[in-house]
């Protein structure tokens, strides 16, 4: 499922002013982490650019715990009756289960160095190491911004830019304080324990899953198993990347979204 570009009722979305795309960031980092590649889908879109942490703020206001559906609810009242949605590593994720509970309202879902189960399981081995993760906990227990400090340096490890990218990211860290902190706290829980499989396999909008070659976060061997979950997406694997390819090569991520979204209406139009 999820194969078919039958969403765009006919208007080209690189042609439509009025079109909308949803940028979500992921743990850990503002939306202005999008800066490099939001003025090119700007020629032809209206961009939403959302912090997750956020929304997490509202909800604890509201006094609701943070979970992925809970994210997903403060979604559909913030973003656009229709839009693309991108959403890159957590935001992946959130992107993948409102794809699956409002598919009316995702024309098209692209994630971004995402992996539907962030730690590995007996049955998913192509996702960071438990005992990885949870030595990163335990250092986010002791040390927010040393934690926060080893993050960012693994997002960018791999890339030929990885200094360049980790100075534009050092820039969008979220502030450690007061509901950051607690969001940030809860994202990392829901990255241990989301398991995202079924939604992959329910997902029924037309669909581009992007991963960096050289991610250390996300290995780039998860393609073949997200395949198997939703044979009919188009996964791509950025080659000489890490977690962070609309950074390091802003040009070459954004070029794949358009060309994704331009198939998605020919495809639609040759069978008018």
């Amino acid at each position: 499922m999820g194969g078919g570009c039958d969403s765009f009722g006919g208007q080209d979305p690189l042609a439509v002013s009025e079109y909308a795309i949803v940028l979500l960031s992921g743990w850990g980092v503002r939306s202005c982490v999008w800066d490099a590649v939001r003025p090119t889908f700007e020629r032809y879109a209206r961009v939403f650019r959302l912090d997750l942490g956020e929304l997490a703020s509202c909800a604890a206001a509201q006094g609701r715990s943070i979970t992925l559906d809970v994210l997903v609810d403060l979604l559909a009242e913030a973003t656009p009756e229709r839009a693309v949605w991108i959403g890159w590593s957590l935001g992946g994720m959130v992107a993948a289960r409102f794809a699956v509970r409002w598919p009316e309202r995702v024309a098209a879902l692209v994630t971004v160095a995402t992996n539907p189960c962030f730690t590995a399981r007996e049955t998913w081995r192509q996702a960071m190491p438990e005992a990885e993760f949870l030595d990163f906990s335990r250092r986010f227990e002791r040390d927010v911004e040393g934690a926060l400090q080893r993050f960012l340096t693994l997002q960018c490890s791999g890339s030929e830019t990885a200094r360049v990218d980790a100075r534009a990211l050092k820039a969008c860290v979220s502030p450690c304080d007061g509901d950051t902190l607690k969001w940030l706290q809860d994202g990392l829980r829901i990255l241990r324990d989301a398991d995202l499989r079924e939604d992959y396999q329910r997902i029924d909008v037309p669909s581009m899953h992007l991963l960096g070659e050289n991610d250390a976060l996300v290995p780039a061997g998860v393609a073949e198993d997200i395949l198997r979950l939703q044979p009919g997406a188009r996964v791509r694997v950025m080659q000489g990347l890490s977690h962070v390819p609309f950074v390091s090569a802003p040009r070459v991520f954004a070029g794949l979204v358009e060309e994704f979204l331009g198939g998605c209406y020919a495809g639609r139009s040759s069978r008018a």
